[in-house]
């Protein structure tokens, strides 16, 4: 067997033991993903501007972060193009 070849079915076990941790628990996979996002967004102006900081559970979120259209949302985008 080549060197590229067990390079490659060693990167596919990987994947694959990744892949297993989150379809066995897809539930747990969303909670750390969400909490990823969040900690992220702490340190945005949109983050701060809705208290990230205080977000722990999706019900925070809904709560804090209303659903808007692009209009709601255009000086946080022109923002990042400047």
């Amino acid at each position: 067997m080549s060197v590229k070849a067990i390079a490659a079915r060693l990167f596919a076990s990987l994947v694959h033991r990744r892949s297993a941790r989150w379809i066995e628990n897809p539930e747990a996979a969303q909670q750390l993903t969400f909490r990823q996002l969040i900690r992220q967004g702490r340190a945005t102006r949109f983050g701060q501007d809705h208290g990230f900081d205080q977000i722990y559970t999706y019900k925070d979120f809904a709560s804090r972060v209303p659903v808007r259209d692009y209009e709601a949302l255009k000086p946080y985008i022109e923002a990042i193009l400047k």
